[in-house]
């Protein structure tokens, strides 16, 4: 996952803040909804660049990020949540890979793991089955 981070460094320093959002939806969804999803991604990135939203980070801050994702490493902390706990994750997540969500669910005491077959845009790709897993977690712990 390291080398994604130094591969979005080059991304951000050659295109800036606009050719990392291009290249992270390569990371993004799963080749099979860049076919049929083309006009959802279209309309985020569309969102994306709207001038109504704020203002888009500059290279600087993105570089910055990718610097404190680098150094953020909490798995030995994640033993401590006491609240109910959903980890949702892509088996086919190229940015946070599926043994990285179950990894993640391991570490929470009591955590549930509901795993989807598509990528980090999951919640886009898999909008209704992600939803009712959600809403079905939800509804349990009330």
């Amino acid at each position: 996952m390291r080398r994604q981070t130094d591969l979005a460094r080059r991304v951000i320093e050659m295109g800036g803040g606009e050719a990392l959002v291009e290249a992270s939806l390569i990371w993004m969804f799963t080749p099979r909804f860049f076919e049929v999803g083309r006009e959802v991604i279209d309309q985020l990135v569309s969102a994306f660049f709207a001038g109504s939203g704020p203002e888009p980070a500059t290279p600087e801050v993105l570089l910055a990020q990718l610097d404190a994702i680098n150094k953020h490493d909490v798995l030995a902390d994640l033993g401590r949540i006491e609240c109910p706990t959903l980890v949702a994750g892509g088996k086919m997540d190229v940015m946070v890979p599926g043994y990285a969500a179950e990894e993640i669910a391991a570490a929470i005491p009591n955590a549930e793991l509901a795993m989807f077959e598509t990528g980090h845009g999951l919640i886009v790709e898999e909008m209704e089955a992600f939803n009712q897993r959600l809403a079905a977690f939800l509804k349990a712990t009330n």
